[in-house]
């Protein structure tokens, strides 16, 4: 880091540990022969989240199901997509998301692998 300008500062003796908080900038340096260690944990983000949950839950028996065009109407312009077809499409699309509860159900049984 160029011109990095420390706050405070901490000379640290052998089997010390130093926690520093998320978006706190550190530079640390030596002062002896030793080795150092940096552990850094990064919290989901809300896509990282819905890509695990939802990767999990694509092979679902219960969200095979197609959509289908049976009642469908004849159109003079196959190249469209009718506002029916965008409403089922829909509709197929949002009953296929968790439900809240069984969302909370996969958090927790995932934050219990993570921990694990």
């Amino acid at each position: 880091m160029r011109e990095f300008e420390a706050e405070q500062d901490w000379v640290l003796n052998p089997g010390d540990m130093l926690y520093l908080p998320p978006n706190v900038a550190h530079y640390g340096v030596a002062v002896d022969d030793c080795m150092t260690y940096s552990v850094g944990f990064r919290a989901p983000s809300q896509a990282d989240l819905l890509e695990r949950l939802l990767g999990e839950w694509v092979n679902m028996p219960a969200l095979q199901q197609r959509f289908t065009d049976k009642s469908r109407v004849l159109q003079s312009d196959p190249t469209i997509i009718s506002k029916d077809d965008l409403d089922r499409l829909g509709d197929l699309l949002v009953a296929a998301l968790p439900d809240e509860k069984a969302a909370r159900q996969w958090l927790k049984r995932e934050y219990r692998e993570m921990k694990s």
